[in-house]
């Protein structure tokens, strides 16, 4: 059986560390996933009222499976924002960054920016998981069945991600890197080598996940009540004023956040020409899940 997460997620706005209108629950993997897949997730609404939910998303593609419109979508580099009403449930992977890799032979960054059908990577099985996982109320058993999925694709770990994931643990611990060359120093790789490494296992660049990271410490420390001014005084937050974020004010109040011109989450777009070569051929649907 999966264990629950119980940490408080992050990336998520306007609410607070205790609001439990979210309807979310969250899971670890398996051993077996644990070096891909950072977490499930189960987010269930029951008459809501039209509602904007915002997140500053992470560096991480992730699989969103809903009754006939499950998604899988690579890094996104703006604020994410969808509109929930009446009833609905969905099942979510958040894949580590750089933990995709294993499952498409093509660069990551193919699939930044990007939503496709999970079909277009997982073939016809998909279909299949997607029928079984959201008949199974128990989001638990619902996730087994997804974690037993994703170990039939046979993920394979390699010395690049065991990079990517030692980098990554430097960029969320040490609030000092604020610059890409400063890793390449430390890890003793050329700066072209990283970017490109970026780009084949993240899908986007070192500096990009550097300024994520350090926005959503931003928007933590906002959430939780630290002073904004005392965050200003450091060099650091300053810069990052002057960057084009989804706090920016350059991006406020300009009309492309108007609540009523969002999509609901019964609509979706979709890059069904997006083409992204399988690590090997798609399972039989008669195999089991």
């Amino acid at each position: 059986m999966l264990n629950r997460k119980l940490a408080i997620p992050r990336g998520i706005l306007h609410v607070t560390g205790d609001d439990t209108s979210l309807g979310l629950t969250r899971f670890e993997p398996s051993a077996e996933l644990a070096v891909f897949v950072e977490h499930y997730w189960e987010v269930v609404w029951q008459n809501q009222p039209t509602t904007l939910r915002e997140t500053v998303p992470h560096p991480s593609v992730f699989l969103a499976i809903e009754h006939d419109r499950s998604t899988l979508g690579g890094v996104y580099q703006k604020r994410f924002s969808r509109m929930i009403e009446g009833d609905g449930r969905v099942l979510g992977v958040k894949f580590r960054p750089g933990g995709f890799k294993t499952f498409v032979n093509s660069s990551v960054c193919d699939l930044t920016n990007q939503v496709v059908l999970p079909e277009t990577i997982f073939g016809q099985a998909f279909s299949k998981l997607e029928k079984n996982a959201l008949a199974t109320s128990d989001a638990a058993m619902a996730f087994e069945l997804v974690d037993q999925f994703l170990i039939q694709r046979d993920p394979i770990g390699t010395p690049e991600l065991d990079l990517v994931r030692e980098i990554m643990t430097l960029i969320e611990t040490d609030r000092s890197i604020k610059r890409a060359d400063a890793i390449a120093d430390q890890f003793s790789i050329g700066l072209r080598s990283l970017q490109r490494l970026f780009k084949q296992y993240v899908g986007v660049s070192p500096k990009w996940v550097i300024q994520r990271h350090r926005l959503i410490e931003a928007a933590e420390r906002i959430r939780d009540g630290s002073s904004i001014q005392h965050q200003l005084r450091r060099s650091s937050f300053r810069s990052w004023l002057r960057r084009p974020t989804p706090f920016h004010p350059r991006f406020q109040n300009d009309g492309r956040n108007d609540a009523s011109k969002l999509p609901s989450l019964n609509q979706k777009t979709l890059s069904p020409t997006l083409e992204l070569s399988l690590t090997s051929k798609p399972q039989s649907d008669s195999r089991g899940i």
